[in-house]
């Protein structure tokens, strides 16, 4: 799992060939990392561990599963059960951070993922009718989506839902990594993050404050009952999740 983490920053460092689908977006500056998580955790593990130094440890859901290689050395955690049962234990969750909100700051979110699943809800802090606005990123279809909502309501969403492009689908069991970012001047998001087939969309405009006070939950959705609030779980596997604010 390192080898891969190193090959996507030092991709990431070179001009890559990549397919511009809109509007050039600015490199985004982050003034550090917040959390880095390996998910190299073992069987039995109780606490997804952040490699960052800063302590954000999430705990994990007593029904993930742990240890999956992932054909390169590394682990992932694998995430499954019926979609249908309301189930808190298939997640793993984070206190709330202030770290973790995006305040008025640059931010960025980079997983890597496999899943065949269509819709489901990948990470997220907050959700929809909660104060103080919210991020996540999620799946329509099989395409990756990121979306950032301000405490007012107003919202910046960009992805590639209804896309031809080749590629752009990611829900055909293969890894991806998925990075989704809010700049100071809009909201991007990229498939296959730091390789040579990366590919970018970009929304311009600005949105104001998000800070609110739940937890993140990477797998779906807490406080979820599958009729009024759906719970959007997550199907698959994830290697790794960073997260960067500026």
């Amino acid at each position: 799992m390192a080898r891969v983490r190193q090959r996507v920053r030092r991709a990431g460092a070179t001009v890559a060939v990549a397919v511009a689908l809109a509007l050039a977006a600015p490199a985004a500056a982050f003034a550090g990392v917040v959390g880095d998580w390996s998910m190299d955790e073992t069987a039995g593990s109780t606490l997804m561990v952040d490699s960052s130094g800063n302590g954000l440890d999430g705990t994990i859901g007593s029904d993930v599963v742990l240890n999956e290689p992932t054909g390169d050395g590394g682990y992932a955690y694998r995430f499954k059960g019926d979609w249908r049962i309301v189930n808190d234990n298939r997640l793993v969750n984070w206190p709330d951070d202030e770290r973790l909100d995006p305040g008025t700051s640059t931010f960025a979110v980079t997983i890597r993922v496999k899943t065949g699943a269509l819709d489901p809800n990948i990470i997220q802090k907050g959700q929809a009718n909660q104060a103080g606005g919210y991020w996540k990123f999620v799946l329509k279809k099989g395409w990756p989506r990121c979306h950032f909502r301000d405490e007012f309501g107003n919202t910046k969403a960009i992805g590639f839902v209804n896309s031809t492009l080749p590629g752009s689908k990611v829900a055909d069991n293969q890894w991806h990594t998925l990075r989704c970012e809010r700049t100071t001047t809009g909201v991007k998001m990229t498939i296959n993050y730091g390789e040579p087939n990366e590919m970018s969309k970009f929304i311009r405009g600005t949105i104001g404050t998000i800070d609110n006070s739940r937890p993140m939950s990477l797998g779906g959705k807490l406080d979820c009952d599958g009729l009024e609030v759906t719970c959007d779980y997550f199907a698959g596997a994830v290697d790794w999740v960073r997260i960067e604010k500026g």
